[in-house]
């Protein structure tokens, strides 16, 4: 980000064309491949599926989850025959822009808090369900934490006790 400006300054994209014939030499190669800078700076991966390919699913499911969980890295997959698609051109590369940016932490819709302007609100969810008439109680709750109701705090236990109360139940952790 350019501080003086307030804008956001992208790099050019590094283009790597992989000389791979199999999803498997895919991973392979980009585990080898040493970017022109350091490698912990790649912030995001847009990758381009060749549309002639076999088994294109083997190819986005290998690939993110090298991406994902070997580089730790958010990434965008694309058909290449999706973007030759001249007719569609500005929706697509405006729904791929748009999944990058939330895969990058930004927010997708926002519910304005004007009409709660100097107060905190909070949304609760709170639900409980059985499988069976004996079986343990799954109890989960979930929290809104910013006033646009974009971040939330999830979490839940399972109860082995039954319980059965017709007052409320006393307040606890969760």
């Amino acid at each position: 980000a350019d501080r003086q400006s307030d804008r956001l300054v992208v790099a050019a994209p590094e283009l790597v064309p992989v000389p791979a014939s199999t999803a498997e030499d895919w991973v392979e190669f980009m585990r080898g491949y040493q970017p022109r800078w350091h490698g912990l700076r790649t912030k995001f991966a847009f990758v381009i599926i060749p549309d002639k390919v076999r088994r294109r699913d083997v190819y986005y499911y290998l690939l993110k989850d090298f991406l994902s969980f070997e580089l730790c890295v958010p990434s965008q997959m694309a058909l290449s025959s999706t973007l030759q698609r001249r007719e569609q051109r500005q929706q697509i590369c405006r729904n791929i822009l748009q999944q990058m940016l939330i895969k990058q932490g930004a927010w997708f819709w926002v519910i304005s808090p004007l009409p709660y302007c100097g107060r905190s609100i909070m949304v609760v969810g709170i639900d409980a369900c059985k499988k069976s008439k004996d079986g343990p109680m799954m109890e989960t709750l979930c929290s809104s934490t910013n006033p646009y109701f974009t971040r939330y705090y999830t979490t839940w236990r399972v109860d082995d006790m039954l319980r059965l109360t017709t007052s409320p139940a006393p307040p606890g952790d969760l």
